[in-house]
């Protein structure tokens, strides 16, 4: 008497509230990602650079059109919040400007596909190149005002190893 059954946690309310708590966080880690950087005391007067960056990533959901045939109007694939990881390197012209080549790497787990009844070790990666232009302003203040501009492409894949979609 007065001991109860612990709950399960294994809801869809509880997934998707777990789910939009990750999404916060990654949200909050990107912020400081983007911010952090920009607060510098330090600056490269000329020469070659090479920086990285790691963090995570929210890729929208894309939509179906076919899949080996066709599929049903409207299909959706589902991807979770992923990681990215990326290198430049560059070479400070003058203080006020750098030549950089960008690659990176952004990958997601595929959380479903709309009509498949498996599915199993899916993924999306997507790979861009960057070629950009930086302009900066130095000053002795700590904060370097910046603006950059660049060209490239990207390459998309989508590995799925595992899937069942209309008996298929």
């Amino acid at each position: 008497a007065g001991t109860e059954a612990p709950r399960c946690r294994t809801g869809i309310k509880y997934q998707k509230d777990l789910m939009k708590q990750r999404i916060k966080s990654l949200v909050i880690v990107a912020a400081c990602c983007f911010v952090g950087p920009t607060f510098s005391v330090w600056s490269q007067s000329t020469g070659f650079y090479v920086k990285g960056d790691v963090g995570g990533e929210v890729t929208q959901d894309m939509d179906l059109k076919e899949f080996f045939g066709p599929v049903a109007l409207g299909s959706k694939v589902k991807l979770d919040p992923g990681l990215r990881a990326g290198v430049t390197g560059g070479y400070q012209v003058t203080d006020w400007f750098a030549g950089e080549a960008e690659i990176g790497m952004m990958a997601n787990a595929v959380n479903s596909m709309t009509g498949a009844t498996r599915l199993h070790d899916a993924t999306f990666i997507n790979v861009p190149f960057l070629v950009n232009a930086k302009f900066q302003y130095p000053n002795r203040t700590g904060f370097t005002p910046f603006a950059g501009a660049g060209v490239g492409f990207s390459e998309s894949i989508f590995d799925v190893d595992h899937v069942t979609i209309n008996g298929i």
